[in-house]
């Protein structure tokens, strides 16, 4: 206001306008758009245009297009306009749109819920994007994750046909927890992806940036809306309620699927990992069956084993009251029969129930019996048994 004490008095309700707006529209659904501005200056086009022209010459107002906002200008040396305008020319266009977006922007997992609250075992799907050229070194699940999401990105009528084509060959029947997605098109997401692009490219190669705490603010604010806008056109081609998804094609072991909507898509991901991940037992306890242990878990671990090994023949391990190792005891080897009464005396063997439990000692059993001919690593049998049908 001290800066335009020489201009006029709709000047000086501009900026006033546009600096309370900015402030509400912190906490509130306004924002500082042109029309809104306007409509509160109660003036025409023509003069609304010139005021805004006068205070943008004079550096006292600055138009974010990323956002659709007119925001007060607050003093950076650095044209961002202009820096990414550049940038654009330096971002290659023929580069591919999933390997892009593979870098740029992690889409969140989708956990199989169903599967998960039945078993106790949290199961997720990673997500990954793949085009026509990259599908087949795709077709793998990251460590950690129990199944995968492929979404593909056709950008031409030709490479939709290829990648359907693809989507049903023999190398995806023989991958049962891969899930495949192929939308129509994805102009839009190809748009939004490109403009994040330019903006990270950017943030990376500007060193003024390092200097200029405005510029980089602004610059955050605009990757956050960039960012934004690629998880809405992920959504839009996607998500099954979605009116653009309702062309998006499904496909599983190499058939096409209906998925009209997220909960069938849900159910579906718990199906895949009932049918994956058959032998995984069903152990509820949330201290051990965990993807990371906590530091109270694996000291009740770590006790539990050495009571195994010098405890084995008294009641519940020679354990009192109720530490967390009695749960850890309790859920998976007295409750399984591996822990056991026989003949007057408590002693291990293999489990009493049939079913998963009694296949993965199964697999435990036949491990050892294999080492007895040639030497292997224990790490061989986690490896074994982190993987289906298991898991």
């Amino acid at each position: 206001l001290d800066r335009a004490s020489s201009l006029g008095e709709t000047e000086i309700r501009f900026i006033k306008s546009v600096g309370v707006l900015s402030a509400v529209g912190q906490v509130g659904d306004f924002k500082a758009s042109a029309e809104l501005i306007r409509f509160a200056l109660d003036i025409d086009a023509a003069e609304f245009r010139r005021c805004k022209r006068t205070l943008a010459d004079r550096s006292l107002i600055i138009e974010r297009k990323h956002n659709g906002t007119i925001a007060l200008w607050e003093g950076s040396d650095l044209d961002l306009d202009d820096e990414v305008r550049n940038a654009g020319k330096n971002v290659a266009s023929n580069a591919s749109l999933a390997e892009k977006l593979n870098l740029l922007w992690a889409p969140r997992p989708l956990v199989a819920k169903r599967h998960s609250f039945k078993t106790g075992t949290l199961r997720y799907f990673s997500v990954r994007f793949a085009d026509a050229p990259t599908l087949s070194k795709s077709l793998f699940v990251e460590p950690g994750a129990d199944g995968l999401l492929l979404y593909c990105l056709p950008l031409t009528s030709t490479e939709h046909e290829t990648l359907v084509n693809l989507a049903s060959n023999t190398m995806l029947q023989e991958k049962p927890e891969i899930l495949v997605a192929i939308p129509r098109e994805v102009n839009a997401l190809s748009d939004a992806v490109h403009d994040l692009e330019t903006l990270r490219y950017v943030q990376s190669h500007t060193r003024q940036l390092e200097a200029d705490a405005v510029a980089r603010r602004e610059l955050r604010a605009r990757i956050s809306v960039a960012e934004g806008r690629v998880s809405t056109e992920v959504q839009r081609l996607f998500s099954p309620e979605e009116q653009t998804a309702r062309e998006t094609a499904w496909f599983h072991h190499g058939m096409p699927m209906s998925i009209p909507t997220s909960r069938t898509l849900a159910d579906f991901l718990s199906r895949i990992c009932d049918d994956v991940y058959v032998n995984t037992p069903t152990l509820r306890n949330e201290l051990v069956n965990r993807r990371n242990l906590s530091s109270a878990a694996a000291a009740a671990r770590r006790n539990l084993l050495g009571a195994m090994i010098s405890r084995q023949g008294e009641a519940q391990l020679g354990f009192s009251r109720t530490p967390p190792e009695v749960s850890i005891y309790s859920s998976i080897l007295f409750a399984t029969g591996i822990h056991r009464l026989e003949n007057g005396t408590y002693c291990f063997g293999a489990p009493t129930q049939s079913g998963a439990l009694a296949e993965v000692w199964n697999e435990i059993t036949s491990f050892f019996t294999d080492c007895e001919l040639k030497k292997r690593t224990l790490a061989d049998l986690f490896v074994t048994l982190q993987r289906a049908p298991y898991g």
